[in-house]
């Protein structure tokens, strides 16, 4: 098992009250694959991946057990996470442009990551290095890479700046992409985009994703699994297709209810993701 959370609990504390994100979660990520968790805004879907990351605010407490690898990550040393972060375990976020570092060239914020972890000195080691960056905009699909390669982030639209993010993410090849949300706040054009480069890297380079979205056509083409998260909890949990054809809880019924044209696009949707198109 790659990645499995057992009773996780998170809540922040406030003056005189708590508030309660995370109640007893519990699942399993198996290799090379893509598992959904969808919900409303406030159903805690973005506090599950800063948990797994342990990147949650001082106020938080956080109680259970996620394993990765058979390892829990709540009992290492803040040292041992950051081993852990980016190079095993990495995230990108909604706000691609915002996930940048906006005074700095795109392809030079890829160097700092490649360089963070495989550090090399002098000019033919950094030339290889900077080889290695064209070479990851080149896999999300970036068109002319090594033209691009001194944009700043302001030069791009959105899709463009995921596909950097994405690119950053997967500079340490990591076994796990956390992805919060990521075609949100992007166009109908750019977001297929996006969900046909994230079945390419599962494909290629093996590398399992948990999706956070509460776009259920988007999940629909995505997703092996789906979990179906309300007021920080787990309500129903299954395969893609089950989830949509025979969902058993009222409020996973009322999501699929509140679709467009449900009945004209969902087959067509599940049928595009198993095809991998």
């Amino acid at each position: 098992m790659l990645l499995e959370i057992k009773n996780l609990n998170v809540e922040f504390k406030q003056k005189n009250s708590k508030i309660i994100a995370l109640k007893n979660i519990s699942l399993k990520l198996n290799e090379n694959e893509i598992l959904g968790v969808v919900g409303e805004s406030g159903s805690g879907k973005s506090t599950l991946c800063l948990s797994i990351l342990r990147l949650l605010p001082p106020n938080a407490i956080i109680t259970g057990e996620v394993y990765y690898q058979g390892k829990n990550l709540l009992n290492l040393t803040e040292k041992e996470m950051q081993r852990i972060r980016g190079k095993h375990i990495t995230m990108i976020f909604q706000n691609p442009v915002g996930s940048l570092f906006p005074l700095k060239r795109i392809g030079d914020q890829i160097l700092e990551v490649l360089n963070l972890h495989q550090p090399r000195n002098g000019k033919e080691n950094k030339e290889i290095l900077k080889q290695e960056a064209i070479h990851l905009l080149n896999q999300v699909l970036f068109l002319e890479p090594e033209k691009r390669f001194n944009d700043y982030p302001h030069q791009l639209s959105g899709g463009m700046a995921q596909k950097v993010a994405i690119a950053k993410a997967l500079a340490c090849k990591p076994k796990i992409l956390l992805a919060d949300e990521p075609t949100s706040s992007l166009d109908a054009t750019a977001e297929q985009e996006i969900i046909y480069l994230l079945k390419k890297i599962k494909k290629e380079q093996n590398i399992s994703i948990l999706f956070i979205s509460h776009n259920l056509s988007t999940v629909a083409q995505l997703c092996d699994r789906i979990i179906v998260m309300h007021n920080g909890e787990i309500v129903e949990e299954n395969t893609t297709e089950k989830i949509f054809t025979q969902p058993q809880h009222p409020y996973t019924k009322m999501l699929i209810r509140s679709l467009p044209i449900l009945d004209q696009n969902l087959t067509k949707l599940i049928q595009n993701k198993n095809s991998g198109d």
